[in-house]
């Protein structure tokens, strides 16, 4: 509808950032204004004067700066949220109640689930298990009062289940994410025409985050290369923070 306008909310919105929910953000944004609905975002983002340089705040500081600029927006008659940084939804549910609109929480992350594989102080152990599990609560009352729960698979949907108070009756749709324009699937091939000789290569291309690690990604590739009796490549495509994290835990051995 015309008259309609669309809050997106999440970390990052311009695509020249270069952070995957940005291009999402990007691609929605688009997709509305074709069906003549107005879309405008609520980031945490900040542009250089020259407008080389695109950074944002800190992750918490974020939460206060996107509020307060979701405030000052025009009055929208929808407000889609996605999950970055951790608990934005609670700023996507206070802007919904601001404008009177429905949330639709397009999850990308579980939180605090993924706080679960970092590294803990010792003495923080202990407690882990109950902040984690408050948090978690927390997430579930938030999510109770969409419209709709949007996610890019069945894995993460049972996740988000699992967040109670949430209820059955907040919907959860299943949406995968796409590739970039001119990218085209390819079938797979026909293992029985392959040459057993030629090397297999894995390519991992995506983020690596606090509470992602590899290490299973890479196990699984020697698996496969040792059933196979074939020679393992693995190329991995890290941004520099990403690859920072690699070293920090892996140093510089070489990949196998």
């Amino acid at each position: 509808h015309s008259s309609m306008a669309a809050l997106l909310v999440n970390r990052f919105g311009l695509r020249a950032s270069g952070q995957p929910t940005a291009r999402l953000l990007s691609d929605l944004a688009d997709q509305l204004d074709k069906i003549g609905m107005q879309a405008r975002a609520v980031t945490a983002e900040r542009v250089t004067t020259d407008a080389d340089t695109i950074s944002d705040y800190p992750r918490f500081v974020a939460l206060f700066v996107m509020l307060w600029r979701g405030v000052r927006q025009p009055r929208a008659q929808v407000i889609v949220c996605l999950s970055d940084p951790p608990l934005v939804l609670m700023v996507g549910r206070l802007l919904g109640f601001w404008h009177r609109a429905p949330v639709i929480y397009w999850c990308q992350d579980v939180y605090p689930d993924v706080l679960a594989g970092l590294e803990w102080p010792r003495v923080m152990a202990p407690l882990m298990p109950l902040v984690l599990g408050f948090v978690r609560w927390c997430h579930g009352v938030l999510m109770a009062g969409c419209a709709a729960r949007v996610v890019p698979g069945q894995c993460l949907a049972k996740r988000l289940e699992q967040h109670r108070p949430a209820t059955a009756k907040t919907p959860v749709l299943v949406l995968p994410n796409w590739p970039e324009p001119g990218l085209t699937p390819q079938p797979m091939p026909n293992t029985a025409d392959t040459d057993h000789g030629a090397p297999l290569t894995v390519l991992y291309s995506g983020h690596y985050g606090h509470g992602h690690d590899l290490t299973d990604l890479i196990s699984l590739a020697e698996h496969v290369g040792d059933q196979a009796e074939q020679t393992l490549h693995i190329t991995i495509a890290l941004s520099p923070r990403g690859l920072a994290r690699w070293q920090s835990r892996h140093g510089n051995q070489p990949l196998p």
